[in-house]
């Protein structure tokens, strides 16, 4: 949602939901946080889509090796449980796609 309205993304932190919100008061709407988050949840599945149009295969995503070898905060990431979670992501965009 924030890209959308063109703000600096260094100050993300400071726009809260209610502050899109009282923002957006001034231009005569009157939105809900579920309102906002709806629209984010259209315009990221429409950026996926446009993806998708052009020629964006989501099966061809995969994991660079490196970020297997590099240990973070948490430990290493396990690669089975990161392909699960890969199959996972692919499943759910392709549904949510089903709903536009």
């Amino acid at each position: 949602m924030l890209t959308s309205l063109v703000l600096c993304l260094f100050a993300r932190g400071v726009y809260t939901l209610q502050v899109v919100i009282e923002a957006f008061k001034p231009l005569g709407w009157e939105l809900s946080e579920n309102d906002l988050k709806d629209v984010g949840k259209k315009i990221h599945l429409l950026k996926f889509k446009y993806k998708l149009d052009e020629g964006f295969d989501i099966s061809q995503l995969r994991f660079p090796k490196r970020i297997f070898e590099t240990p973070t905060p948490h430990g290493q990431l396990d690669p089975v449980f990161m392909e699960q979670a890969l199959k996972l992501y692919r499943a759910r965009i392709e549904e949510e796609l089903k709903s536009l």
